[in-house]
């Protein structure tokens, strides 16, 4: 890990199965500022498979989940600069339809 921590970890959508959770813990925690890291992680609603987990282990390294929101409407807009439809459908067809939720874990204070 990097002799300095960072203020903020931002990952989206990155959570398929259980077994991945205590890899994406670590290198969260490692990164992390030991005293104010914050992660910041977007998910669907109802998340994958091992989001709950996740949450759990998070809260054991001493995190608390401080916010969970449904992400605004603007978030699931065409990301192309180009604006093509067609081919925002191609490559993000879950966008439209999917309901994201993101999820905001603070350090507890020691």
């Amino acid at each position: 890990y990097p002799s300095n921590t960072l203020d903020y970890v931002i990952c989206s959508d990155c959570i398929y199965q259980k077994d991945i959770v205590p890899l994406l813990k670590k290198v969260v925690t490692g990164l992390l500022h030991p005293d104010h890291g914050m992660f910041l992680y977007v998910a669907p609603e109802g998340g994958r498979d091992g989001l709950p987990e996740f949450i759990a282990a998070m809260k054991a390294e001493g995190f608390e989940c401080a916010r969970e929101e449904i992400a605004p409407d603007v978030y699931r807009e065409n990301p192309l600069k180009s604006g093509d439809e067609e081919d925002c459908f191609l490559h993000f067809h879950e966008l439209a339809s999917t309901v994201y939720v993101l999820h905001e874990f603070r350090r507890v204070s020691r």
